[in-house]
């Protein structure tokens, strides 16, 4: 409506247009929908003025009083108003806003939807595609499953029929499954694979067999060993050591040595012997199982000469017997088979090898002789004169130090070698000698015989430092004290050279 007025301002009509007003040309999305509580449609002015709304009640209205028209109105006022014939629609809060304008009238048109009401669709939508999606998942990973059993039942097989091999259940050539493609390609190579261990296998046991019948009736000491323990052992072996083999099988070495010492001392032997050669030979002490010592002649090789964890064969010889008769037979060429002292040949090997190292070093010799022992032997006889000699020799040993060496020269003649020990110890050392075969009686029945004992003692000098000078100065010291009435000692060169050569 508008109205017409005079000059004077008097109002004589009233100018009454109409617009036809389509709201469906401005929201073409949602025009003309029925209001269903959760949807509005509004025409309002510019001023704010409610024009249609589907409740009644409402009408002429303010537009800011509208739930969810709020936010709305204050960016369309900061935005400056803007009249706009195509529709825009904007998410606020709980609400979808749409908002479009009428140029002519200057009216607004506003339709207002729950957010959950348009966007239930959607949600419709994404929950119908969870569930397919599910579904569909569900069915893939069942074909999924079903076709991987399908796939890797050969292989299940192929597992069962490997772990009935290994516990000797089944033969080499028997059960195996039957697949197309790779995997029965798999299984012909582990068919094959298997088939070839198994005739290894067999091929090694029978070599053991063998090899266990040589070690039971081989007439030396065999054994095997590896990582420090026992494989293999003969039966020579086993009866040596008084193990039966199972004892062995098994068991650390270190229980056949008489000492960890003693193992780790040999041990480190064995090694540098291996580095050094490739191979071990020596003579060793080993434990039975009865406690006892015996010695054993040990030679041993690696299996693999570049591989040590391959183990080592050894040959084990008891040489306990012939030892000790190699050493008695050493010990019989040195020493007097009467009075078990040292011989003349090893005196002079020792009093050799003192002279070579005298470096000025204080080193004294004595000459003995016995007083009166022939008229013994040819009273008494000579099985009486060789217990006077047994005698003798121990009251002799009983004298002198540890390192010293006490010889019999021949008959009864004997020397004293006394190394680090100067002249007047010399001289104690010979008196006391002197005074205990002073006094030493062999009764006889109701007789005693007793003998006496002249000693001769020389130092070693740079004018008197080869074997032969030492021993004749040390004889001629004894001789002048046999000249000089017998039972005493006499130092070479202590009278002088006129004395001495008087008493020559």
């Amino acid at each position: 409506t508008m109205p017409l007025r005079t000059d004077a301002g008097q109002m004589p009509a009233v100018l009454i247009g109409v617009y036809r007003f389509d709201p469906r040309t401005l929201l073409p999305r949602r025009a003309g929908a029925p209001s269903d509580g959760a949807t509005r449609m509004l025409v309002y002015s510019r001023a704010g003025l409610i024009i249609a709304h589907p409740d009644p009640q409402r009408l002429f209205g303010n537009i800011r009083d509208e739930p969810g028209m709020q936010s709305l109105l204050d960016a369309w006022q900061q935005a400056g108003r803007p009249v706009e014939r195509q529709g825009s629609g904007q998410v606020l809060h709980e609400f979808m806003v749409s908002q479009a304008g009428a140029d002519v009238p200057g009216w607004m048109v506003a339709e207002l939807t729950t957010s959950a009401s348009a966007l239930g669709p959607l949600h419709e939508v994404i929950r119908s595609s969870w569930l397919v999606t599910v579904a569909v998942t569900a069915v893939f990973a069942l074909v999924s499953v079903l076709l991987i059993l399908w796939l890797t039942r050969p292989m299940k097989l192929l597992r069962r029929r490997a772990q009935q091999i290994l516990d000797g259940t089944l033969a080499a050539v028997q059960g195996w499954p039957q697949a197309d493609g790779e995997i029965g390609e798999l299984i012909a190579v582990f068919r094959d694979v298997t088939v070839t261990r198994d005739k290894a296998l067999q091929s090694q046991a029978a070599m053991v067999e063998q090899l266990r019948a040589i070690l039971n009736n081989a007439s030396i000491g065999i054994l095997f060993t590896r990582a420090g323990r026992f494989e293999l052992a003969g039966q020579h072996l086993c009866q040596i050591l008084g193990y039966e083999a199972q004892e062995l099988q098994g068991q650390l070495v270190q229980m056949i040595y008489p000492s960890e010492e003693a193992y780790a001392e040999i041990g480190e032997r064995v090694r540098e012997a291996f580095r050094g050669h490739g191979r071990f030979d020596g003579e060793l002490v080993f434990k039975r199982k009865d406690g006892s010592n015996f010695w054993a002649h040990m030679m041993g090789r690696s299996v693999l000469p570049d591989d040590p964890s391959g183990g080592t064969i050894w040959i084990v010889e008891d040489i306990t017997q012939a030892r000790a008769a190699r050493e008695h037979l050493s010990w019989t060429a040195t020493h007097d088979s009467l009075t078990h002292l040292a011989n003349r040949r090893e005196f002079e090997a020792r009093l050799d090898h003192a002279l070579e190292h005298f470096g000025g070093r204080d080193i004294c010799v004595m000459f003995v002789d016995l007083d009166r022992f022939k008229a013994i032997n040819d009273s008494a006889g000579h099985a009486v004169g060789d217990e006077v000699l047994r005698q003798i020799s121990r009251l002799l040993e009983a004298q002198v130090r540890q390192s010293d060496s006490v010889g019999r020269l021949g008959g009864d003649e004997f020397a004293v070698l006394l190394p680090g020990c100067s002249v007047p110890r010399a001289q104690e050392i010979a008196e006391l000698m002197r005074a205990s075969v002073h006094d030493w009686r062999l009764k006889r029945g109701d007789a005693e015989l007793s003998v006496g004992v002249s000693i001769g003692i020389v130092a070693v000098t740079p004018a008197l430092a080869d074997l032969q000078t030492v021993l004749d100065a040390a004889d001629q010291a004894c001789y002048a004290a046999k000249r000089a009435g017998r039972n005493r000692v006499v130092v070479y060169g202590q009278y002088g050279d006129s004395v001495m050569a008087a008493l020559v």
